[in-house]
């Protein structure tokens, strides 16, 4: 018995639009400068609700505005590797109004909240200019990369560790 995975053809429905690129966006100089300092870990990502994009170099995080290009930000207060990072929104009477989302960030000693605010925006939108508030909110991870984030509408955090173990920051 033999099969052949070349005499598989899928239809293509007639709605589906072919991906083109419709513009292309360089990352910042800036951003390079700092790549050129790597000396362990490198991680990048979207956070399209607040029109960013993050990047991690070692134990400095990034945001920059992908939309208009500017509003580049740089996070350098904490001496770990960062593994992962996620936007996530705040849990209700946690935080005060100025904080709209919470940037979870983790290294392998710990997990912690930065609170994001935002400066020049219209009211209830997203992507003004970014402010970082430190909580001084974390957990131990105790050597446990968490391999992904994400939060709930109703702000609970679930990460998952490198360790097969699913995690709730609480």
């Amino acid at each position: 018995m033999s099969s052949s995975s070349g005499e598989y053809e899928q239809a293509i429905p007639v709605d589906w639009q072919v991906v083109r690129q419709q513009r292309l966006i360089p990352l910042p100089d800036a951003l390079f400068q700092q790549y050129d300092l790597l000396e362990c870990r490198c991680f990048m990502g979207l956070f399209p609700e607040i029109k960013r994009v993050w990047i991690t170099v070692d134990h400095r995080l990034f945001l920059w505005n992908y939309e208009d290009e500017s509003d580049f930000y740089s996070f350098d207060d904490q001496e770990q590797i960062i593994v992962s990072v996620a936007l996530v929104r705040p849990k209700a009477g946690v935080f005060v109004d100025a904080i709209k989302n919470v940037l979870v960030v983790a290294t392998p000693l710990e997990v912690f909240l930065l609170g994001v605010g935002y400066a020049n925006s219209v009211a209830g939108a997203r992507g003004g200019e970014v402010t970082l508030y430190a909580t001084q909110i974390s957990v131990a991870a105790d050597g446990v990369s968490m391999t992904s984030i994400a939060g709930t509408d109703d702000g609970r955090v679930f990460m998952a560790g490198n360790d097969g173990a699913l995690y709730e920051f609480v």
